[in-house]
């Protein structure tokens, strides 16, 4: 791994060449700011299906955009700048995280991407007495002529923006311009991950019918959808809603027809392969219903899945994916007795493995910028870029980035550590710190921290050190951060329960694990979960075992041996 560390080169962020989007994103109705194409499209249209036509640049995922900062806010009102104020309604990329919980509650709303995963923003320009309560209002627009955001039910006809990012941008293939050429007012579909997704709400069918009806895309893999995670159910949901449609069909089957347990037994199906048993089934209300074989989507997401009966007709979902298996998805090995390893390849993970000067760990890319000035500008960069301060997840990242760095120059970086309140807490999310054995509180005047690694010359090497430092001081380099929605890597602990002495999250019941990661991906400190298979118990938690279990005398955590739980950890 050091090896390899060692052949990455150190790139400072310099004047860059004029990027492919850049040199697209020209037009009345576009503007290219920070490192984003935004373009506005009238006329209006229901949310729902705003969110599934942001296709005009290929190969870039792009969404309904994000108001990330005042320079974005700007550029959407001078982007509507010739429509009247008091009619162009933009519909923004906002939604709910969690649809039981209390809409007037800020912290309740992320920005979504087109794969079903979200980003908490720390900006938020809502009108006075914004975000309401109502429940029918479980979307957000911004109006240009208030200069400001609020909350409105999803089914009204406003125009929207979409955004592309180029640290979104992947490679376009022949299967995404294929299915971005389906779509029509009679066909809705959606590209993610490499998977097309067609639904014709028009076009209804008995499940035997429709089982072999995905067949519009000669030379790739068609069959009913696949929904296994919460993201896939968020794909499948945001057709359903665009939709306009109860419910909408699955590939999801209970094979054993003289079953009298509706709860197990369903399968994912194809028209050719084997039948796959699924575990994950987010029940709606009421469901499932004994002797309906098959599953479909309806209103009430996250818990959306009815169980239909074989020979109803019902609009229905199609995937089309590459006939030859991605080798880059996910994969599980098994590392010891009771431990086991997951790697799934991000987009993230993808482009911070192949940027020199990038370091991927903790389901997160670290990343060394030469940005000037106090501790603030430099968080403000950071923000800026998309990521964060860095928040160092483990002792030996400060060994690893420090070394990184270290091979070309000498490094003093902000990172994302302070003293708030009297006690180290962590910038991001305000979490005190717990990570190292070795740092206490800072005298008073260097309440900031940064990232030191010195060379005075090829032989004279320090060992990298995170160094207390006045809050005001003007460094020439911060270390920020971008952290996957989901995780990357972990390792799987059977039969343990790590208990958080400090600032622990409320329990929550989950699907399965996946969810219970997701969960755990919310929140940026968190490094680990509990997990109980038996009744979906979900904790997630800031501490874990890799990091020491006792600071400054004070006990961060314990483990507890107990058979029914399962811990999943950052690797």
């Amino acid at each position: 791994m050091w090896y390899s560390l060692a052949l990455l080169l150190f790139i400072s962020p310099t004047v860059a060449a004029t990027t492919d989007l850049q040199t697209n994103c020209t037009g009345p109705d576009r503007v290219y700011n920070g490192t984003s194409c935004y373009v506005v499209v009238k006329p209006g249209i229901r949310h729902s299906a705003a969110k599934l036509l942001c296709n005009h640049y290929l190969g870039y995922a792009g969404h309904l955009y994000r108001i990330t900062n005042a320079a974005v806010q700007a550029a959407t009102r001078q982007l509507i700048s010739t429509y009247p104020y008091s009619t162009a309604w933009i519909w923004t990329g906002l939604e709910p995280k969690n649809s039981s919980a209390a809409l007037n509650d800020n912290n309740n709303w992320g920005y979504y991407f087109r794969n079903g995963t979200f980003v908490s923003p720390t900006y938020r320009p809502w009108q006075s007495g914004q975000p309401a309560a109502n429940t029918a209002n479980n979307r957000v627009y911004y109006d240009p002529q208030y200069d400001t955001i609020s909350n409105r039910a999803e089914n009204v006809a406003y125009f929207y923006i979409c955004e592309y990012e180029e640290a979104l941008k992947l490679p376009v293939t022949d299967l995404e311009k294929k299915c971005v050429n389906l779509t029509s007012s009679s066909v809705l579909t959606s590209f993610v991950n490499d998977v097309c997704y067609v639904l014709q709400p028009a076009v209804t069918k008995f499940y035997s019918d429709a089982k072999v009806a995905c067949n519009a895309l000669n030379g790739y893999d068609g069959h009913l959808a696949h929904v296994r995670t919460m993201e896939e159910l968020w794909i499948a949901e945001a057709l359903r809603s665009a939709a306009n449609v109860l419910i909408v069909r699955l590939g999801i089957a209970q094979t054993n027809t003289s079953s009298t347990d509706p709860y197990t037994g369903w399968y994912l199906t194809t028209p050719t392969n084997p039948p796959e048993l699924t575990t994950f089934l987010p029940w709606a209300t009421s469901y499932p219903t004994a002797s309906m074989r098959t599953i479909g989507v309806t209103s009430g997401y996250p818990k959306s899945f009815a169980s239909l009966s074989l020979n109803t007709a019902y609009p229905f979902i199609c995937q089309y994916e590459s006939l030859t298996p991605i080798t880059t998805t996910t994969t599980t090995t098994t590392t010891t007795a009771g431990e086991a390893s997951s790697t799934k390849i991000t987009t993230l993970k993808s482009e911070c493995m192949g940027k020199a000067g990038s370091h991927f760990a903790y389901s997160s890319c670290y990343f060394l910028a030469n940005i000037s000035g106090a501790q603030a500008t430099a968080s403000d960069y950071c923000m800026n870029q998309g990521g964060q301060l860095a928040s160092l997840f483990g002792e030996d990242l400060v060994s690893q980035l420090g070394s990184l760095f270290l091979q070309f120059s000498s490094v003093q970086a902000w990172i994302g550590l302070k003293v708030t309140g009297g006690k180290l807490k962590w910038m991001v999310d305000n979490v005190p710190h717990a990570l190292f054995k070795n740092i206490s509180t800072p005298p008073t005047g260097s309440e900031c921290y940064a990232l030191v690694s010195d060379r005075s010359s090829l032989n004279a090497i320090e060992n990298p050190r995170l160094s207390p430092m006045a809050c005001s001081a003007s460094l020439q380099q911060v270390i920020c951060m971008k952290s996957d929605h989901i995780y990357s890597s972990y390792s799987i602990q059977g039969g343990k329960k790590v208990i958080e002495a400090e600032s622990p999250e409320s329990v929550t019941t989950e699907i399965d694990s996946g969810g219970c990661g997701a969960r755990c991906s919310e929140i940026i400190g968190c490094v680990g979960f509990n997990f109980n298979p038996s009744d979906g118990s979900c904790i997630p938690t800031k501490v874990s075992p890799a990091m020491p279990s006792v600071i400054d005398g004070v006990t961060t955590y314990t483990v507890e041996i107990e058979s029914s739980w399962n811990f999943y950890e950052r690797i």
